[in-house]
């Protein structure tokens, strides 16, 4: 799949990808919890379609394995994936880099992520709701805020490869309507991310009282690197926590990353099937109530 589709002149050339995938059939596989289903969603779409295009979001690659043929990666929670890169060369890896984020491991293809770019909501499709004007076509490489990797980068990625069907497993935005986190197929409960503790809020404004801020700011970062570089190569996740990185998923907006996603899901969902795309999300996730039109159920799906 990797050599037949696309042949990339550098890794910021994206225009061999334009309509790669014309007709076919793919399944996004992303890391919520309903992704343990994933290979039971598989083989039904492999018997109704014969050949189905696997796009493992992060994590969910250690269950796709070796039938993924695109894998989506950024900086938040990452690991060192080339063990499966190497193991199977028919994965297409494609990495969303924050821009003032230090560049660790090899990939075919580099998204840049303009995080750091966004002041206000018009610049993140799910407030602005004009999902065309976030489309590869539009700006290439250069990925606004969604936000989420989904929303930025997976979903632009097969709109722009012109694939005719889309499902989707483990992709569930959150846990139940009373939490604010997105949750795992590997982990039950995270903690809020956006939130700063007040003892760092604190510590910085002393810092930054003193003109010291900058300089251990600067200090941290250095240390920061060289200990995920350790990690990285060592086999180890590196967390991200929000309020490190240059873009707060809310930017001044008073909602949560979930909430803003649930507020563009029909404006992207119209989009993608204004391109001729269809879409079915597979989850019983609450946070798709309001498009049940592109929601299956699980039990409904497979008919457990």
């Amino acid at each position: 799949m990797k050599q037949k589709i696309l042949q990339l002149s550098n890794k910021s050339d994206i225009t061999s990808c334009k309509n790669s995938l014309n007709g076919r059939v793919a399944l996004i596989v992303s890391a919520g919890p309903s992704a343990v289903y994933w290979d039971q969603v598989y083989q039904k779409l492999i018997n109704q379609h014969q050949e189905v295009i696997v796009v493992s979001v992060k994590q969910a690659i250690y269950l796709t394995t070796d039938k993924t043929n695109f894998h989506f990666i950024n900086w938040c929670n990452l690991e060192n994936y080339s063990k499966f890169y190497k193991k199977y060369n028919n994965i297409f890896s494609i990495f969303l880099k924050d821009k003032n984020r230090s560049f660790l491991g090899n990939y075919d293809l580099i998204f840049n992520h303009l995080g750091n770019e966004v002041n206000d909501g018009k610049n993140i499709a799910s407030i602005n709701t004009n999902f065309v004007d976030f489309s590869i076509e539009n700006t290439g490489v250069d990925r606004y805020p969604g936000p989420s990797i989904m929303l930025d980068s997976v979903l632009p990625f097969l709109e722009y490869c012109d694939v005719n069907q889309i499902y989707t497993i483990g992709w569930d935005i959150g846990g139940d309507e009373k939490h604010t986190y997105n949750e795992h197929f590997y982990k039950d409960t995270s903690e809020d991310k956006y939130i700063e503790k007040e003892s760092t809020a604190d510590f910085k404004k002393m810092l930054k009282k003193f003109k010291l801020f900058f300089f251990f700011k600067k200090l941290n970062n250095i240390k920061t690197q060289i200990f995920n570089i350790i990690k990285f190569y060592s086999g180890k996740r590196i967390y991200t926590e929000w309020n490190d990185a240059s873009f707060n998923p809310k930017a001044g907006i008073d909602l949560t990353e979930p909430e803003i996603i649930k507020k563009g899901l029909p404006y992207l969902f119209e989009w993608l099937e204004s391109s001729n795309i269809s879409i079915k999300v597979i989850t019983n996730s609450n946070w798709f109530n309001e498009v049940e039109s592109n929601r299956i159920k699980i039990e409904r799906f497979l008919d457990i």
